[in-house]
């Protein structure tokens, strides 16, 4: 009974120890570290029925992802599969100087593959002998935002206008000028009429001779905000059994996904107050749509070991690699 129990505090506190260390994540920035590692609870049917309890009795393909060596323990061949049902609600409320108005539901409702997972318990002449795979997805990121709503302070062509020294203006000499730009923003908003070159601000030495494309009475602004995307896991590994009852087990994950974050904003002169007309511009109606995805890819493996320490104390070791994973953004 001493023996038992002094394993069991060492098996322990190197767990502790080892969990503690790869808690750690390095990355090129905290969206990526959050959204690329993070994971969903309970993607697997096993570890969803007992709610994470037994961690240590499982021999079923949720061992891959806890301690391979614990696939050594089953006593048979095993298949698993689940679904999953995503369903996100947003609830948006457009508000100006304080007063709201009526808000934008929107709903997200998607049901996909969650796991399968396979177990074989291959026949041998003493011991065990045990292969696993399994697919899993470990993270969602599907959701959606709506909004809608009138607005008489301000447009988002007030936000395409430059600032003193994102802007040069050359003077062709013939009653011309020339603006070149240096903020991506505004020369793609001069170049599709969001903002205009002002010659009587020029004139007057005005540092800044633009105006946006609404200059008076109100819009209707829209828009919505999209994120889709998840990340899947393939596993495989083995579980043997080296001496009696210590199983000893090796196993390989490899994360893909993507995510892709879109964000479209509409403005509207609903009432047809630039017109052109006292010195505004004939404006209608804009879109502004900006987007960016990532793809990815990664490694990582796990080693461990598990052991019946008693006839009602099983111990178990498991150290994992980090998991190394290669992103390539793209931008809209």
């Amino acid at each position: 009974m001493k023996i038992s129990l002094r394993y069991t505090v060492v098996t322990l506190a190197v767990l502790v120890g080892f969990g503690w260390h790869v808690q750690s994540v390095s990355a090129q920035n905290g969206f990526e570290a959050y959204h690329f590692t993070s994971r969903d609870p309970g993607h697997s049917s096993v570890t969803i029925g007992t709610a994470g309890a037994g961690l240590s009795l499982q021999s079923s393909s949720a061992a891959l992802g806890l301690n391979p060596a614990l696939m050594g323990y089953a006593a048979q061949s095993t298949f698993e599969a689940s679904l999953m049902s995503v369903r996100s609600n947003e609830t948006a409320t457009f508000t100006l100087g304080g007063n709201p108005q009526d808000p934008v539901d929107s709903e997200f409702r998607a049901t996909k593959l969650s796991h399968v997972g396979l177990v074989t318990k291959v026949p041998v002449a003493q011991g065990s002998l045990a292969f696993g795979a399994s697919f899993a997805r470990v993270k969602s990121f599907e959701r959606e935002m709506r909004y809608s709503g009138q607005n008489g302070l301000n447009s988002v062509t007030d936000y395409f206008m430059p600032i003193a020294g994102e802007f040069d203006i050359t003077d062709n000499g013939d009653g011309t000028v020339t603006p070149t730009f240096y903020r991506d923003l505004s020369f793609i908003a001069y170049e599709t009429f969001g903002i205009d070159f002002d010659a009587e601000k020029y004139a007057a030495g005005n540092p800044v001779p633009f105006s946006p494309a609404v200059r008076t009475g109100s819009v209707l602004q829209s828009g919505q905000v999209t994120e889709t995307g998840g990340v899947n896991e393939w596993q495989a590994g083995l579980a043997i059994e080296a001496a009696r009852d210590v199983m000893v087990g090796v196993s390989m994950r490899i994360p893909v996904g993507s995510y892709t974050f879109y964000r479209q904003h509409n403005e509207e002169d609903q009432f047809n107050e630039n017109d052109g007309s006292a010195g505004t511009t004939d404006f209608d109606r804009l879109t502004l749509v900006e987007s960016f995805s990532t793809d990815f890819g990664g490694i990582g493996f796990s080693v461990g070991v598990a052991s019946n320490l008693t006839s009602r104390i099983r111990g178990s070791v498991v150290i994992s690699t980090p998991t190394w994973i290669a992103a390539t953004d793209a931008y809209d």
